[in-house]
């Protein structure tokens, strides 16, 4: 079954009180709960906030371009699906669109 690749943009994650955020925790704990139960779940985790975009000019790599905290990915999904259609499906209930967060679906190239 072909495996796609979920990059979680957190939105307004940081202007969250403590209870939201714990309220948040709470729902992506069920999501995957239901990810597992459905056999869709491969593997997932969040992301650490420090991290560096680097490009190469003039031959040497510096830093940037640089993301707006919007656009930094907080964590990733690898879940199954028949298809890219099932796969968007499957996102709907992220808790990342709660507070404005994004959901990248890429699907994973393994050509084995």
């Amino acid at each position: 079954m072909p495996q796609y690749m979920l990059l979680i943009h957190n939105g307004d994650w940081e202007e969250l009180s403590p209870e939201q955020m714990q309220q948040t925790i709470q729902r992506y704990i069920a999501w995957v709960r239901t990810l597992r139960e459905q056999h869709r779940f491969i593997a997932g985790d969040e992301l650490k906030n420090t991290g560096r975009t680097l490009v190469v000019k003039n031959g040497q790599i510096v830093d940037g371009p640089f993301t707006e905290t919007k656009e930094i990915i907080g964590g990733y999904f690898i879940i199954e699906a028949a298809d890219y259609d099932e796969a968007v499906a499957v996102t709907r209930d992220c808790p990342t669109f709660a507070h404005g967060g994004s959901v990248q679906v890429r699907e994973i190239n393994n050509p084995g």
